[in-house]
């Protein structure tokens, strides 16, 4: 079972409250951070089964990707962790775009 870990922002209060407390790192794959919103967890380290809380931005989107993805990967076109790092950058790219940093 890979570890989690998390990131807090220490400038929350900046960005409404804390609704976004935490945001998904890149560097290493084996220590992914994933994203807290409005106190709920959205994504755990190896069930990423989809999102369960539909107040997230972008929830379709991604749900439609994870389909996309988890089909090319056993199709053999893309390998797992391949996969997982395009998703991770969407929502990387989703919180970036919420907060305007992109």
């Amino acid at each position: 079972m890979k570890k989690i870990k998390r990131v807090l922002y220490p400038e929350k209060d900046v960005y409404g409250g804390g609704e976004i407390v935490a945001r998904v790192y890149m560097e290493d794959l084996e220590y992914p951070v994933y994203i807290l919103r409005s106190g709920r967890t959205m994504y755990t380290a190896d069930t990423y089964i989809g999102v369960k809380n539909s107040i997230f931005v972008g929830y379709n989107e991604i749900g439609r990707l994870k389909r996309k993805i988890n089909k090319k990967v056993k199709q053999g076109y893309i390998t797992e962790e391949q996969g997982i790092r395009c998703i991770l950058t969407t929502v990387c790219n989703i919180v970036e775009d919420e907060l305007g940093l992109l």
